[in-house]
């Protein structure tokens, strides 16, 4: 499995290897990331708050999607709209 960091205040993308061998499901994943990645003191506004999007049981179908609010209304706290066509999301996933 990819992890995909999107840096949306400097227009980054990056990807890195992420080994889950020792977490149960999708949920433990979550958590794990929530640790390893966010501060418990961070703004849920400020721009050190990561937006996780993470799949789940619906995984390669159209209903994992993102919803149609990230690709119209700006992201706080740099008004960012995620514009990333889907068509290269599903290509990199391969779907």
């Amino acid at each position: 499995m990819n992890l995909i960091k999107v840096d949306m205040t400097h227009s980054r993308i990056a990807t890195e290897p992420f080994s889950q061998n020792k977490l149960l499901g999708g949920r433990a994943t979550i958590d794990y990331w929530m640790i390893e990645y966010v501060s418990p003191t961070v703004h849920h506004l400020s721009g050190e708050n990561p937006l996780i999007v993470a799949v789940g049981l619906l995984a390669g179908t159209s209903a994992d999607k993102l919803p149609d609010w990230m690709r119209t209304e700006p992201l706080p706290p740099v008004n960012a709209i995620f514009d990333v066509p889907e068509d290269e999301i599903d290509e990199f996933f391969n779907f």
